[in-house]
C-alpha cells in the first residue's frame, strides 16, 4: 500500500490514490484466490496425467481435462469446454510434467519472504543470505537442500496460505 500512493496517481489530474480506494484494493486482493489455485492444481494434474500415458488412445484428453476442471477447479466451459485442453499450451512446450511447479514456486517464495525478510520489502542480511544460499549455488546442489538452509527449517505452505487468503 506504501508504495501505491508514491507510485500511482490519475492520469490527467496527478491526484495519487485516496486511502478509502488503498484500503479497498488492499482488501480485494484475495477475490478469487482459491479458486485461481484449484485451477492451477486442476492444469498440474492434468500435465502429469497426460505425461503418464504408457499406452496411446487409453486416455480421451479432453474428457480428462474437463472432468478435472469441473471436478477441482470449480469450472464448467459449457460449450466452450470443447478445445479449452487445446488452450492449455505449457504441456506441449518442454514442461513434460512439470507445471506443478508453478504452485510449488509460489509456496516457496511466500515461504521465503515471510520467514526470512518478514514480509518486509528489503533487508540487506535476509538478501545477502538469499544471495549466497539460492543464487549462489545455482544448480550446483538440490534446490531442496538450498531452501532448507535459507529458511533453516523445511518449507511450509502457511506463508502462501496465507498470501492467498486462507488463513
Amino acid at each position: 500500500p506504501k508504495y501505491l500512493r508514491t507510485l500511482a496517481s490519475h492520469y490527467q489530474t496527478g491526484a495519487t490514490m485516496s486511502d478509502e480506494l488503498i484500503e479497498r484494493l488492499v482488501a480485494s486482493r484475495n477475490t478469487s484466490g482459491a479458486i485461481r489455485e484449484l485451477r492451477q492444481v486442476s492444469r498440474g494434474i492434468y500435465d502429469m496425467d497426460i505425461h503418464s500415458i504408457t499406452k496411446a488412445g487409453t486416455i480421451d484428453v479432453v474428457a480428462h481435462y474437463n472432468e478435472l476442471s469441473e471436478r477441482i477447479a470449480l469450472a464448467n466451459y459449457g460449450d466452450a469446454h470443447l478445445f479449452k485442453a487445446a488452450t492449455f499450451s505449457h504441456i506441449m512446450q518442454g514442461y513434460d510434467c512439470g507445471y506443478y511447479s508453478y504452485m510449488w514456486a509460489s509456496v516457496i517464495s511466500a515461504d521465503m519472504f515471510s520467514a526470512r525478510f518478514g514480509g518486509q520489502d528489503s533487508d540487506a542480511v535476509a538478501g545477502a543470505a538469499f544471495r549466497s544460499e539460492i543464487l549462489q549455488p545455482g544448480g550446483a546442489c538440490d534446490p531442496s537442500e538450498s531452501i532448507e538452509r535459507f529458511l533453516g527449517r523445511a518449507p511450509s505452505n502457511r506463508a502462501f496460505l496465507q498470501t492467498i487468503g486462507l488463513n
